[in-house]
C-alpha cells in the first residue's frame, strides 16, 4: 500500500525535538524506505545537533551509497539492512563495513529460506555482519513457517548455526519458538508500551503491522495517546501470525540451570570535540594549523593508509596502526575536523564525533606547544572568551582609544546573522568578548579583523552547562 508522507524536515524536527524534551530516548527511521524522504540527511543533522535522541535507520540499502554513508557517519547509532533477494545486499554490507558503520541484518525466515539459512548466516559473518535478526512473516500465512518449520529453525539454531554471530529472534515469533532459551520470561512484543510507530500521514499506531491508528497534532498528543490509549495500542495487530492474536499458546518448558548472557549497546548523539593549544609564536601556531588542515584532508582521502599515524611518527611518537580509525575520527563526515589559527594558539575542532585520539595532545607537546583545553564529547554549546589588546608596550596601550576598535568588531565579524556575543572594555587597556558557539569560519574572520586592527588575541573555550545561557549574566 502506498502512503504519501505529509512530513517536512521542519515539521518532523518540531515533533521529534518535543518528544526528546518529553523523555523519549531514541528514534528509528524505517520503511517504506527512509532514504527517499527529501531532506533526510538534513533532518538527521539537525536531530544530532539539536536533540539528545539516539538515531537509528532501517533500510533496504539501495540508496545507501558511499556519499550517503559519509553524510551519516557517526550520526546513526545502528544501520539495519533488510535483506531481500532482489536487492544488492552484499554490496551494501561491503560499503557499511568499509565506512566503519555499525550494522546488522534483518532477515525474514520463510519456508524457502530455511534450507539455505546456515550457509547464508556463514556468508553474513564473512561479510562483517555483527548480528542477524530473524523475523517471521506476518499477514501472509503461505509464507510463514508451519509448526514443523519452527521446530526445524529451532533445531538449526540449537545445532550452532550462526554461532559466530549474535542471533536475535524478533518478538513477533511469540511462543512459536518457546523451546529456545530466553532471557526474559515474557513473550509480549511490547508494541504500544515500550515503543510506538509514527506514520507518514501523522498518525500513531502500536507497530507497522497494526491496521488501526490514531491521529495526532503534536508531541504532547503522542505522549497523551501513549498513556491513555493503552487498549488500542496493546491490542492484536489484526493480521495472521500476530502473537497477541489470542491463539492458544504453548507453555514454555521449565528452564534448565544455565548462564544467560545479555549483550546490548547504548547509542546516543555524539558531541563536539575541542583541543586548544598554545605555541611559542604566532608563526609556529600558523605552521601547526597548516599541518592539521592538511591532516584533515589527507584523512578524508586516506583509503587504507593512515596519515595521522604518519604525522605522529614524524614527531617521534609511536601509535597503533588503527589510531584515528573508527570512532576515533569523523572521517568522511559532512563537517570534518578543522584547525583555526588564533594568534599563538591553535583550535582543533570537530563539530560532531564520538571522540578524537588523545595522542594529538601529545603531538602538541612534541611540536613545542602545550594543551590548554580539551573538551571531549561536548553536547552543549561552546562559550568562547577572547581577550584582545593592542600590540604595543604596556605604557603605550593606555592611550589607545578602544571604542573605535569595538565598533569595528561589531560592524565587521560580529555583525553576521546568528552571532550571539557581548563586547566590553576590560581593566587592563584591552577588550573582552564573550561569544556563544562560534564556528571555525566565524573565528577565522574575527582573527583576521583583529589582526588588521593591530590587536593581539587570547582564546579560552568552555562547554556551557546547558543549551541556553544569558551572556549578560556572565559578565
Amino acid at each position: 500500500m502506498e502512503r504519501l508522507s505529509t512530513w517536512t524536515v521542519a515539521s518532523a524536527l518540531e515533533v521529534l525535538a518535543d518528544l526528546d524534551r518529553l523523555g523519549v530516548t531514541e528514534v528509528a527511521f524505517g520503511g517504506g524506505e527512509p532514504l527517499v524522504f527529501k531532506g533526510f540527511f538534513e533532518l538527521v543533522d539537525r536531530l544530532v545537533a539539536e536533540t539528545r535522541l539516539a538515531v537509528h535507520l532501517t533500510t533496504n540499502g539501495a540508496l545507501l551509497s558511499d556519499k550517503a554513508l559519509r553524510r551519516l557517519r557517526g550520526k546513526i547509532g545502528e544501520v539495519r539492512v533488510s535483506l531481500y533477494d532482489d536487492n544488492d545486499w552484499r554490496g551494501t554490507l561491503a560499503r557499511l563495513r568499509r565506512h566503519g558503520q555499525r550494522f546488522g541484518v534483518n532477515l525474514l525466515v520463510t519456508p524457502d529460506r530455511l534450507p539455505g539459512l546456515r550457509a547464508l548466516l556463514d556468508e553474513l559473518r564473512d561479510l562483517g555482519c555483527r548480528d542477524v535478526l530473524l523475523l517471521p512473516i506476518l499477514g501472509h500465512p503461505a509464507l510463514a513457517l508451519d509448526p514443523a518449520g519452527g521446530r526445524a529453525l529451532a533445531a538449526l539454531l540449537a545445532d550452532g548455526a550462526g554461532a559466530d554471530l549474535t542471533i536475535k529472534l524478533g518478538v513477533c515469533w511469540g511462543e512459536d519458538l518457546a523451546h529456545l532459551p530466553r532471557l526474559f520470561a515474557s513473550s509480549d512484543c511490547g508494541a504500544g508500551r515500550e515503543f510506538v510507530e509514527i506514520t507518514s500521514d501523522r498518525r500513531v499506531r502500536a507497530c507497522s503491522f497494526h491496521a488501526d491508528s490514531l491521529p495526532f497534532d503534536d508531541a504532547e498528543d503522542v505522549v497523551a495517546l501513549w498513556a491513555a490509549a493503552r487498549p488500542e495500542l496493546t491490542a492484536p495487530a489484526g493480521c495472521a501470525g500476530c502473537p497477541r492474536s489470542g491463539a492458544p499458546r504453548r507453555s514454555s518448558p521449565e528452564p534448565r540451570a544455565q548462564v544467560r548472557v545479555y549483550s546490548a549497546f547504548a547509542s546516543n548523539n555524539s558531541g563536539s570535540y575541542t583541543l586548544l593549544g598554545a605555541f611559542e609564536t604566532s608563526e609556529r601556531a600558523a605552521e601547526i594549523t597548516a599541518l592539521l588542515t592538511r591532516l584533515a584532508a589527507d584523512m578524508e582521502a586516506a583509503g587504507e593508509g593512515n596519515p595521522l599515524r604518519d604525522l605522529l611518527a614524524a614527531a617521534g611518537i609511536a601509535a597503533p596502526e588503527n589510531v584515528g580509525k573508527s570512532d576515533d575520527w569523523p572521517a568522511g563526515w559532512a563537517s570534518p575536523p578543522e584547525a583555526v589559527h588564533v594568534d599563538q594558539q591553535v583550535w582543533w575542532y570537530a563539530p560532531y564525533t564520538v571522540t578524537m585520539p588523545a595522542v594529538i595532545g601529545r603531538w602538541f607537546y612534541a611540536m613545542r606547544g602545550r594543551v590548554q583545553v580539551e573538551l571531549d564529547h561536548a553536547h552543549h554549546p561552546l562559550l568562547a572568551h577572547l581577550s584582545l589588546w593592542s600590540d604595543l608596550p604596556w605604557k603605550d596601550r593606555q592611550g589607545v582609544p578602544l571604542q573605535p576598535l569595538i565598533d569595528a568588531l561589531w560592524l565587521g565579524p560580529l555583525a553576521a546573522d546568528g552571532i550571539h556575543a557581548r563586547v566590553r572594555r576590560n581593566d587592563w587597556a584591552g577588550i573582552d568578548v564573550l561569544w556563544l558557539d562560534p564556528s571555525p569560519e566565524q573565528m577565522r574572520a574575527f582573527v583576521r579583523t583583529s589582526t588588521q586592527l593591530g590587536l593581539r588575541c587570547r582564546l579560552t573555550l568552555s562547554e556551557l552547562p546547558g543549551p541556553k545561557v544569558d551572556l549578560d549574566a556572565l559578565w
